[in-house]
Formats: structure tokens, sequence, C-alpha cells
């Protein structure tokens, strides 16, 4: 009962009513089932004895009734199996449609709701995270989890329906039933015993060695260059055999063991079938008015026996995924306080608009991990339009500085205010007024106008706006020069593309949203001297037009700015601009 328990929690209230619904399906299921065996008996002894019609108060009726000859009934019977048969299965059919929707549905909204978990997670949380793991927990994990949900709605359809005609036995020969009842309960118990612990290992293990084989290909991949120039492919091809190896002979393992309650448990039941039909014979019963009996029998052994072993293989198999499901379950409470404080963020919150000035008041910061601040008391107004640089050595904390002001890293202590209005309660719609330029420009596997329009579907993506920010980034003429134009795709991280026009393509989407704010953070420092200078023209044409904050190493390209700062000791000082540029000189 604790494993439905916690499959009601991981489904929540509302997808949990679906669960009365399948049980209900389920029930009916089992009376089917038991409509089907139970049309044995009488057909079976029609024919060993016709006198039986005439014996039964209904049949007897019926043929009276309708004048049928005793073969006419017997047929009729017969018809009638068929129908039943046919109507059963039709009808478990449909049932087990419906659990599979159920299951699969309720499978990809946990899916989604953990891409939003994790999605909604605070930058600094996800920086924590390995990549690998993410992606284990979203794919697979959701689907092992639900193979338990699954295993466990067929178990419970399947105890339900050996359960109605274990009891439809024991009224027809209690026992015989009994005898065969308890010879299986003591070994599938004792065979279980053996085999549910050694499988709920295995799983614990294969969770392990899927995130592993994750990792090993997204590190190979994710520095293939490197790879490729250390000659390094036979030490993450051999590292990934290893691995992959493991998995398999995990899953082996797993199989094998799946097998041998099915194997053991078939011999157990024709066994005990065999050895309680001989005992009735041995105490006197009549062969003859046996023979019924022992055809009800065979057909229930003919439907028992299937689910027997199909019960064996849900619960092995719930013990293999157990690892994943406790893994959700486990989280699901906090999963969906993170959405609902994501959702509580993202709605019901004013717009904001830099029509002024955008300000820090005694801003600090200190990573999770230590108590020192990196920003410590900051104060700083920047002017609309106006743009300021942040300088200073690495580890300054000029990229944390930048963090906060885009809404990534929550401060600690201070506030941010726009138009002199606080947004540290508002960060969403704050965002939704910058624009980000990175050292290093995220691009996907895909063409030019939906790697400006990050994030827009393509039904909704303005290409006026899309050609306005190639303009602005002075790229209009190279994409207006190509084939394809806007279609052209520029493969993965823009592997078409050069470091210049990659920048340019990363101007060009944080321009496409029309921010207030433009933060730089290092994104010339990749280039070399002739393309960085190339790009900051790009940039230095937007002063005046857009109030941008620009993180650098570089002095050169930071001398056009308004205001130079100084990020050092967790503070900012202001630089007097031909100060810097006469020292350098």
């Amino acid at each position: 009962m604790n494993l439905y328990k916690k499959a009601i929690h991981v489904l929540g209230k509302e997808k949990a009513w679906g669960l009365l619904g399948i049980l209900i399906l389920t029930i009916l299921g089992a009376g089917a089932e038991l409509c089907g065996v139970s049309m044995i008996l009488p057909f079976v002894n029609a024919i060993m004895d016709p006198e039986f019609i005439s014996g039964s108060s209904l049949l007897s009726s019926f043929q009276n009734a309708t004048g049928m000859s005793t073969n006419g009934m017997i047929s009729l019977l017969a018809m009638s199996l068929v129908v039943v048969y046919l109507v059963k299965n039709i009808y478990l059919v449909a049932m087990n449609n419906q659990i599979y929707k159920y299951t699969y549905r309720s499978q990809r909204d946990l899916a989604c709701r953990m891409m939003q978990y994790y999605m909604g997670l605070p930058y600094i949380r996800l920086r924590e995270q390995n990549s690998s793991d993410l992606i284990r927990n979203i794919t697979a994990d959701s689907n092992r989890c639900f193979v338990v949900i699954l295993n466990l709605l067929q178990m419970t359809s399947e105890l339900l329906i050996s359960g109605v005609l274990v009891v439809y036995l024991v009224i027809t020969d209690p026992v015989i039933t009994i005898l065969v009842v308890v010879i299986m309960c003591i070994s599938m118990f004792l065979v279980l015993k053996f085999v549910k612990k050694k499988v709920s290992v295995l799983g614990q293990k294969d969770r392990y060695f899927e995130a592993q084989m994750n990792k090993c290909v997204l590190e190979a991949f994710g520095g293939v260059k490197e790879v490729k120039i250390t000659h390094s492919e036979k030490f993450f091809m051999d590292d990934y055999y290893y691995k992959s190896t493991r998995y398999a002979e995990l899953h082996r393992k797993c199989d094998v063991l799946g097998i041998i309650p099915k194997q053991v448990m078939e011999v157990v039941t024709i066994g005990s079938l065999m050895v309680s039909l001989t005992i009735r014979l041995l105490m006197g019963a009549d062969p003859s008015t046996f023979i019924p009996i022992v055809s009800v029998f065979a057909v229930a052994a003919f439907r028992l026996l299937p689910s027997v072993n199909k019960i064996a293989s849900y619960i092995n198999s719930i013990a293999f995924h157990l690892a994943s499901f406790n893994a959700i379950y486990e989280s699901i409470d906090e999963m969906r306080e993170g959405n609902e404080e994501y959702i509580e963020n993202t709605e019901n919150k004013p717009a904001v608009t830099l029509n002024d000035r955008f300000e820090l008041k005694n801003l600090s910061f200190h990573y999770p991990d230590s108590d020192k601040n990196v920003i410590d008391g900051i104060d700083l107004i920047l002017k609309k339009n106006e743009s300021i640089a942040f300088i200073g050595p690495s580890g300054a904390g000029k990229t944390t500085l930048a963090d906060i002001i885009l809404g990534v890293l929550a401060p600690q202590g201070g506030q941010m205010l726009v138009d002199g209005e606080s947004i540290n309660d508002n960060i969403y719609n704050w965002q939704k007024r910058l624009g980000y330029i990175p050292q290093s420009i995220f691009l996907f596997d895909d063409n030019i106008r939906k790697n400006i329009a990050f994030g827009i579907p393509e039904d909704e993506i303005d290409d006026g706006m899309v050609w306005k920010a190639l303009e602005e980034a002075q790229l209009k003429s190279f994409v207006e020069e190509l084939p394809e134009g806007l279609e052209t795709r520029i493969g993965e991280r823009g592997a078409r593309l050069s470091g210049g026009q990659k920048q340019r393509i990363g101007i060009a989407r944080a321009l496409y949203y029309n921010p207030d704010i433009l933060v730089l953070d290092e994104a010339t420092s990749a280039l070399d001297n002739e393309t960085e200078k190339a790009v900051m023209e790009s940039i230095e044409k937007l002063q005046g037009s857009k109030t941008m904050i620009i993180i650098a190493h570089r002095l050169t390209t930071v001398q056009h700015c308004d205001n130079i700062y100084e990020v050092k000791d967790g503070k900012v000082i202001h630089k007097d601009k031909e100060e810097i540029f006469g020292k350098k000189a």
C-alpha cells in the first residue's frame, strides 16, 4: 500500500482521480474474465450430459420458451461462449488502451513539470548540477517512474482478475483450489524474496551507469576539437565501452532474474494442479463427473498462469526501476514548490521600463560556499543611454556583478532600482528589458532567423525586426548575400560561421528584443584584434541610443564608454578616463 500512496503523491490530486477510473475499469475487466471462465462449466456439462440442460432451471426455461432441441441448445451455448470471449477481449483491449493513455500522458506531464522545475531553478543551483544527471532525471527517471506506475496498475488488474477467478474456483472445488493457491503463494514468495533484492540493487547501479554514459558522450563531443587535436578518441571510446558494458551486463542479469519466477511458477502451477487432481481422484472422485471440473481448472489455469507470470514480472520490474521512482518521489514536493514559485514570480507583476536611471543601492553578494562578500555594499547609478565599463583582474567580481544585474544571481543585501522603484521581486519583467552578449554565444543547429529570434515560436517571428537587428549588428549585407538568406543553417554551435559572425549574431539576438540595457560580458575577448575592432565598431554605433554595461579586460574596448569603474575587493571605484588611457600610453 505504501507504493500506491507514493504513486498517488507523484501523480498529484488531479491525476490521482484518474486512478479511480482505472480501478473501476479493472474491476469490470475482472468481471469479464469471470464471465468467460464461468461459462466453460455449463458448456462442458451440457456436452458430457445432455440432461444437464433440463436440470438447469435457467436453461430449461429458455429451451421450453424457444422450443429448441438439446443439440440446438448446446450449439447456442457454444456460440454464446464465443461471443462472450469476443466481447471480453475487445473490452480488455479498450481497457488497456485507457491505462496506457492515462500512464503515458501522466508521464509526459511529469517530464514537462521536471523540465519546468529545472529551468526555473536559480542559476547558481543550476551551475552545480551535472548536465548528464539533468538529462537522466528529466528523461530516463521520469520514464522509469511511470514504468513503476504502469506496472502497478497492470499488477492491480492481474491481481483482481486472478482473485476473482480463484474465488470462482474455490466455489467449484475448494480442496483443489486452496491446495494449489497455497503452494503457488509460498513458491512465489520464496522466489521473489530471492530475486527482488538482487534486482533492486541492479536498478540502482543501472541509474548510475546511465548518467555516466550520458556524461561520457557529452564530454567527448563537447570538447571534440581538443579530443581530435590530442588524439584522445580512444580514451573516450574506452571509457564509453567500459560504462556501456557494465550497463548491458546489468540489464542481462536483470532479464535473467526476471525469467526465473516465470519458469518456476509455471512448473509449480502445473505440478500443484496435477498433484491436487490426483489426490482428488485417490480420494474417490468419480472421473465421469470430475471431467467438467478438470475442464474448468484447465481453462482457469490457461488464464491464471500468464497472470501469475505477469505479476512476478511486474514485481521484478518495479524493484528494478524503484531507484528512479524514489528519486522522483523524494523531489516531487520541492518540484511543485519550485513550479509554484516560478509561476508566482512570472505572473501579475508590473512591466519594467527604464525611463531615467538604473541604480544599485548598497548591493552585497556572496556565494553559498563562502562567507566572503564578492560584491560588498556597491552603490552605482547608470543613466539612460549612458554606457559604463567594469574593468579589473580576473576573479575581481565583474561577471558576478553582471550576473546580478542580469537577474540570474540574487543579492543577499541591497536593492536594484529602475527609476527609483525596486525590481528585486520583479526580476522576470526586468529581464525582458535586457540584452545579453556573452563571450561565447550559444547558437543551436538551425537557421539564422531562429537563432536571432531566440526562444520565439517560428510563426511569431517578425522578419522586419530580424533584419533591423542584423542591420544594427552590421551583419545585414552578409546575410543578404547568402543563397538562403535568413533560412541559412549555421550548424551546431555556429560551426559554419566565423568568430566575428557568431558575435554579430549574438549582438543581433540581443537587439531583436529592443532592450533598454545591453550587457556585454567579455563579448570580444575571444576574438583577434582585427575582428574585435570590427565588432566593437558595431557596438560603438549603438552608444547614445542604448544603455550599455560593458565588462572587458582589454582597455581598448571600453575607451568610448561614458564612465569606467574598476571592480576591486568587492567595491566599484570610478576611474578617470584620462588617467587610465594616459597610464596605458
